[in-house]
């Protein structure tokens, strides 16, 4: 089973997005210690440069952006994020962008 952590400060995000991503067939682990295969956060959470840091020791960062910017979408990518998803869209496109970077660890 793939595993996720999720680095989110907000109690109640957290909580609505265990459930789903437990249903769709990933473990939820704590973020802490070494750092995870795959992480999704948000762009609160995880500044550029924190995602950049990620990046290079090895985790796949999907970015949950509250009101995406294409300016920021791209900083993101170039940082080293898998992905970056519109809040919105947390349901198809977290699921996607999470099986697709899952689907590339092996």
């Amino acid at each position: 089973m793939p595993e996720v952590a999720l680095l989110i400060a907000h109690t109640g995000l957290r909580q609505a997005l265990e459930p789903y991503l437990r249903a769709w067939g990933f473990g939820v682990v704590p973020f802490g210690g070494e750092p995870p295969p795959v992480v999704v956060t948000t762009a609160t959470d995880s500044p550029v440069p924190v995602c950049a840091e990620l990046a290079r020791r090895g985790t796949s960062v999907v970015v949950l952006a509250t009101v995406p910017r294409e300016n920021e979408r791209a900083l993101y990518l170039r940082s080293g994020a898998a992905a970056y998803v519109p809040m919105s869209g947390a349901g198809d496109q977290l699921l996607q962008a999470i099986r697709s970077v899952t689907d590339s660890r092996g």
